[in-house]
């Protein structure tokens, strides 16, 4: 093989490793219900803020390869099914909790492709806790029209005709966060009918009462005894798409084993990797940093110690592979570029 023959097949590759890692899906922040000075732009703090929420939306958004499709929910979409004289219908629905509020907001907008919308805000939280997230809440409205006397099989594939196309939909290419299932009442109670739901929206909020000490620079150094706003962000977007929060979670979760061949892989053993309140991963339990190659505590344990900066590491990939997410490859020099990097030391605070 020729010289320039090497230096094209080696710069083709370089391309492709720069490049494949930041492919990922597109995690969009709406600040629409943020009435706090926490993030706001007039202000050099709200911009800084908004600066470190961004840098951990985009690098989780690097490091997951999934496809989803667009989703459209401004119309109400219904999901019809007809067999004999039955037609069953399913109406889903979206919500989220208000960030700034704590109250119930129905999402009516639309979904580009590969996007995924957290709303973020702030409010006061109490305690020791740093911020909370999780994904939005799902619903389903169910209706039916019955001409004469449809047989129960009739009335079964009109739902299943009804739950295979709403399913095909909310799901967004097949990845499932959670199912609602239901019944039908006499006579007719042996009909059942379900929706599946995919990734589509999340809510995330910071505690803003002034008991926290907050770093908003995710460019510099953790201060001594301040909470790394980055870090935070990080742990509870991973929240938002489905850690310790969601179907596939739970069916992982075996006290405080964790039964996903991803994560056993990585760490050797699912045998008590999981805390006792069964939504994050063990406390103090550490991987290898994806910017670097250094060892670090997973950002998905359940607390932070003040004056650090906690980057994505190959462990939690590897649970979000379990949950059914596609992440970039194990750790190489390409994920520099869509990854960051800090350290520090001191107290705790709780996630």
């Amino acid at each position: 093989m020729t010289l320039s023959m090497k230096l094209i097949i080696s710069s083709v590759l370089s391309y492709v490793l720069l490049v494949m890692p930041c492919l990922g899906i597109s995690i969009s922040l709406d600040y629409s219900h943020s009435a706090t000075s926490f993030f706001n732009t007039g202000t050099s703090d709200g911009v800084t803020a908004r600066a470190a929420v961004q840098a951990a939306a985009n690098d989780l958004s690097d490091a997951i390869t999934s496809s989803l499709s667009s989703l459209d929910m401004s119309s109400s979409p219904a999901y019809s099914g007809t067999s004999g004289g039955a037609t069953i219908t399913l109406t889903p629905s979206l919500s989220y909790t208000n960030p700034d509020t704590a109250g119930s907001e129905s999402f009516s907008g639309s979904l580009s492709a590969n996007e995924f919308i957290i709303f973020v805000g702030a409010r006061s939280l109490g305690g020791l806790t740093l911020g909370q997230g999780g994904p939005g809440g799902v619903g389903l409205g169910v209706g039916s029209s019955l001409t004469g006397s449809p047989s129960e099989a009739q009335v079964q594939a009109a739902a299943d005709s009804a739950s295979a196309s709403a399913s095909a939909a909310m799901t967004r290419g097949g990845h499932v966060i959670e199912t609602i299932t239901g019944a039908f009442g006499d006579p007719y109670a042996g009909v059942t009918y379900s929706t599946s739901f995919g990734p589509t929206i999340g809510n995330l909020w910071f505690d803003n009462d002034g008991s926290t000490t907050w770093h908003l620079d995710h460019t510099t150094s953790v201060a001594l005894s301040s909470s790394d706003l980055y870090s935070v962000a990080l742990h509870e977007m991973l929240h938002s798409l489905g850690i310790g929060i969601s179907n596939p979670w739970d069916d992982l979760v075996s006290g405080t084993d964790w039964l996903g061949s991803e994560a056993i892989a990585e760490y050797g053993s699912g045998t008590a990797l999981i805390d006792s309140g069964g939504g994050h991963i063990a406390s103090s339990i550490m991987s290898t940093r994806l910017s670097d190659g250094g060892s670090q505590e997973v950002v998905m344990d359940p607390d932070i110690t003040t004056g650090t900066r906690k980057e994505l590491t190959d462990l939690d990939l590897a649970f979000l592979r379990d949950i059914g997410w596609q992440t970039v490859p194990e750790p190489t020099s390409s994920l520099l570029l869509c990854l960051g990097a800090l350290l520090g030391l001191t107290t705790r605070r709780r996630l």
